[in-house]
């Protein structure tokens, strides 16, 4: 058969049938735990000298704990501790309560987005940390334990879930 040139004749085109296979789902899943602890345990031994002195600097600078958790949401719809480097004050809860009865365009803010732009409880090293994304760096220990992968959605606190809506039962297969 000699040199033929380019066509976009469909009718002249050789068609190949691709079969799915089905696919092992307990070797998949097995392989991408496997996986998920290796990057997790091999992430916390590297950066075990930023984690410590983060950690000793928030409980030098004001007595409070280091880690930070919040209720969150996960594959199933279960729910765990995700932990994180705490950025606020330690009495950020009564803070932000003051703050939403004191002023209506914070309150506005906080029922839209459950932010504020302007958020007065976060310190300064605090701001540093959620610039850099260190605050994120014990989320390892979650995936060690089984309760987050290395990828995969970000897990949702309760209050988020009506902004799924239908697809919420979507979220929480993956």
């Amino acid at each position: 058969m000699g040199y033929q040139p380019y066509t976009n004749d469909l009718q002249n085109a050789d068609f190949v049938a691709v079969q799915n296979e089905p696919v092992n789902r307990s070797a998949t899943n097995a392989l991408k735990r496997a996986t998920d602890i290796f990057i997790a345990a091999s992430a916390l031994i590297f950066l075990l000298p930023v984690l410590v002195p983060i950690s000793l600097f928030i409980k030098i600078r004001d007595g409070g704990p280091a880690l930070f958790y919040q209720r969150r949401i996960g594959r199933d719809g279960k729910e765990f501790k995700c932990y994180k480097f705490r950025s606020m004050v330690i009495d950020a809860d009564a803070q932000l309560h003051q703050v939403l009865e004191s002023d209506p365009l914070a309150r506005a803010e906080w029922q839209a987005t459950q932010k504020l732009s302007n958020d007065p409880r976060i310190t300064a090293f605090g701001a540093f940390l959620r610039k850099s994304s260190l605050d994120e760096l014990p989320q390892l220990l979650n995936i060690l334990k089984g309760e987050m992968s290395v990828v995969g959605p970000r897990p949702i606190i309760h209050n988020e879930i009506e902004r799924y809506g239908d697809n919420f039962r979507h979220y929480c297969q993956v």
